[in-house]
């Protein structure tokens, strides 16, 4: 068994040492049987000579521990030396002497014995044999328990149970031999079992059972090379293939008795001037192994070669010579395509960014230019930008603002230095991604860094990508000039207003006095032109009185005195008053109340100023015969003001002009309706004071619906030298 182990991988350290351990045991039962079984005492004492094979079978049973225990560095130690190999050869020494000059060579009933030898030299040298194999067993069995307390592989731990029960036994079976060897009396037969025996028979059945010696390597290797996926190339020492396996085969396009003999280098090229030979040789001499080696492969069959990467490594004997380098070689074909579609797409990135760059640096030059202040933020309204209008315009220092809140240094207030009415819906517009827009009649004002108020419009755009806010574009103006012009426009018509309606007030009531219906029925009959001049004068009158309303609002000389207000009521008088231009163009008014809505503190005129614009137009700009639905609804924070008219509705294109002053929709002007483009202007600017919204949507030729939120908190007082007018044109 020992030989056939030896012969299946002679390289294995634990196959050597098993088949020394088989070989002594074989050579220990052979001379003992040959001492037991001889004719004459001269062939009995010939074979007895070979008996110390026995000690060095115990000495291969610890070359074998030390191998399989994965120790075989140790084999050759200084202490293995002194304390092994060196006992071993002086007891070797000591025994023949013993033999030669104490001959002890006994006959038996069942033939010759080897018996305890008389004198010194056979007493010392079967004493320190037996002292000496006792100690190799007991070294044994430390070495065994301690691999097997260390091992982690279960295999090994079956093994090692082998290994420990053989070296327990032979320990108890050679101490036994020994004792019966001190008492010269004691006769041992040669033909009881040895420790070594059974150490022996104990690892012949783990070699038998679990095959757990070591496997002929060149098998081994071909199995494994055969089975792999990539190309594997065994080279001699000189670099000429030797061994080849399937997949190298199929990357080659070739035979493998053509590849067999060939060098490294006719397969695999690296580039003008470049051999793989030399500098496998050069940088193995440096490392054990070599990695990503890129190279092209050339195929028998195939005109482009193939982008090949490759790793080699030495295979060395066991005295350490270089047997030969194992190269396995990986196409990469598909790799380099990947790299080259992304290099492809970088340099697309790098064309693209450059051009972004320009665009950028373009745009930058733009955006200094423009003389409107300009800031950029992020999605959590950090300033990430701004031009230098806004430094010009504000002081600001760009490096200091950069990062920092836009609401924190961008507040909006009202001429008083107030805080504005409607920046909380800027925050909230901005936050819902809504564009807002604040224009000169908006009154808005920011503070430069000397604190000074500077009137600004404002818009506000958000960014979206992928309809998600990104961030947000704040454009404004120093609109002080124009503030200027506004105000003492505002002045003058106020002034030219106050003008006017004193010498109108004095001209309608005279020719209220002589109206035919003021006067008898006689006078009755006169043509009615003064009717005419009286219902002009009125028109004039509401005219003016508009006008008045807008430059009280403007020049901030209004007065708010909020009440509990029923919005019920005030609809309802205010749809009563207007029933008799209902009934003329047979308008249908329905009115829709929730139920328990609450009184909210407003001032009287200025919520009627807005319900009855509203109404009017509603009634105005609607057909004959059509319906007008007027509805309160209360939410959790305001009460929504509803007015829908099935009228000639507001051209798209014209609807973001809807609130400016004088502003009349070109499908009014064509159907002859009158008005004066002040009272929506009028309306929003109540609305503002109140602090609400107002909205609406419109269909053009189906109708408009105008929506007002009042915020349930209402209105806080403020005191001015004028109150709003109702008119009634």
């Amino acid at each position: 068994m020992g030989l056939y182990v030896f012969y299946k991988n002679p390289q294995s350290k634990i196959n050597l040492s098993f088949f020394l351990l088989t070989l002594s045991t074989t050579l220990l039962d052979f001379v003992g049987y040959n001492v037991g079984m001889a004719r004459t005492y001269e062939i009995a004492y010939f074979w007895s000579i070979f008996y110390f094979t026995y000690h060095w079978g115990t000495l291969g049973q610890y070359l074998f521990v030390l191998a399989f225990t994965e120790q075989w560095s140790k084999v050759k130690s200084k202490i293995n030396v002194v304390l092994v190999y060196f006992p071993a050869i002086i007891i070797t020494i000591l025994y023949v002497v013993s033999l030669a000059f104490y001959p002890n060579i006994t006959a038996t009933s069942n033939g010759w014995s080897l018996a305890q030898g008389k004198g010194l030299v056979p007493v010392l040298s079967d004493t320190l044999m037996s002292v000496w194999m006792f100690s190799l067993l007991v070294a044994m069995w430390v070495i065994v328990i301690k691999f097997y307390r260390t091992t982690f592989d279960p295999i090994k731990k079956i093994q090692v149970k082998y290994l420990l029960a053989g070296t327990i036994l032979s320990l108890v079976i050679d101490s036994i031999q020994t004792v019966t060897w001190v008492f010269p009396e004691a006769v041992v037969p040669q033909t009881i079992v040895s420790g070594m025996t059974v150490f022996t028979a104990f690892v012949a059945v783990a070699i038998i059972k679990y095959d757990f010696l070591a496997i002929n390597a060149s098998t081994a290797a071909d199995s494994i090379i055969t089975t792999m996926t990539d190309a594997v190339f065994l080279l001699s020492s000189d670099f000429r293939i030797r061994l080849v396996n399937c997949a190298a085969l199929r990357m080659v396009g070739q035979v493998r008795e053509k590849m067999l003999g060939i060098t490294i280098d006719s397969l695999v090229k690296l580039g003008p001037k470049k051999q793989l030979s030399r500098l496998l040789h050069k940088q193995l001499k440096q490392n054990d192994e070599v990695t990503d080696i890129e190279g092209v492969l050339l195929h028998d069959q195939l005109e482009e070669p193939i982008p090949v990467s490759l790793s080699a490594s030495y295979i060395t004997s066991s005295r350490g010579g270089v047997r030969g380098v194992v190269c396995i070689v990986r196409d990469i074909s598909e790799r380099k395509l990947q790299e080259n579609r992304l290099k492809s797409s970088y340099d697309s990135l790098k064309r693209a960014d450059k051009q972004i760059r320009s665009e950028i640096a373009k745009l930058q030059a733009i955006l200094e230019s423009v003389g409107e202040g300009l800031i950029v933020t992020d999605q959590f309204q950090k300033i990430a930008m701004i031009n230098r209008g806004v430094s010009e315009i504000l002081g600001w220092d760009e490096e200091k603002v950069l990062g920092e809140s836009l609401y924190e240094n961008f507040m909006l207030q009202t001429e008083k230095g107030e805080k504005y009415p409607t920046e909380e819906r800027l925050t909230s517009s901005i936050q819902q991604g809504k564009a807002l827009r604040l224009s000169l009649s908006d009154s808005v004002f920011i503070a430069n860094k000397s604190g000074k108020l500077i009137p600004v419009t404002i818009t506000t755009t958000p960014i979206k990508l992928e309809g998600k806010l990104i961030g947000t574009v704040t454009t404004f103006e120093n609109i002080t000039k124009d503030a200027a012009i506004d105000k003492a426009k505002s002045e003058f018509v106020s002034l030219a207003a106050h003008q006017l309606i004193t010498p109108l007030t004095a001209i309608l009531w005279n020719l209220e006095s002589v109206r035919p219906e003021t006067l008898p029925n006689e006078a009755s009959k006169v043509e009615d032109p003064v009717s005419m001049a009286y219902n002009q004068a009125t028109s004039m009158a509401a005219l003016v009185n508009q006008f008045l309303n807008v430059s009280r609002i403007e020049l901030g000389k209004l007065s708010i005195s909020p009440e509990p207000i029923d919005m019920t009521a005030i609809v309802s008088s205010i749809v009563a008053e207007q029933q008799v231009i209902a009934s003329q163009k047979k308008i249908t008014i329905k009115m829709e109340f929730d139920k328990g809505l609450p009184k909210i503190q407003l001032d009287k005129v200025l919520i009627r100023v807005v319900v009855q614009n509203l109404v009017s137009n509603a009634l105005k700009y609607s057909n004959n015969n059509g319906k007008v639905v007027i509805s309160v609804t209360k939410t959790k924070q305001s009460v929504l003001l509803s007015v829908k008219d099935s009228g000639i509705g507001i051209p798209l294109a014209q609807q973001p002009q809807l609130f400016t002053k004088l502003f009349r929709a070109e499908n009014v002007l064509t159907n002859g309706s009158e008005g004066n483009g002040l009272g929506l202007y009028l309306v929003k600017s109540i609305v503002s004071l109140m602090k609400g919204e107002i909205s609406f949507s419109s269909i053009e030729n189906e109708g408009t619906t105008f929506t007002v939120t009042i915020p349930l908190k209402g209105m806080k007082k403020q005191l001015g030298t004028r109150s709003l007018v109702e008119v009634h044109a």
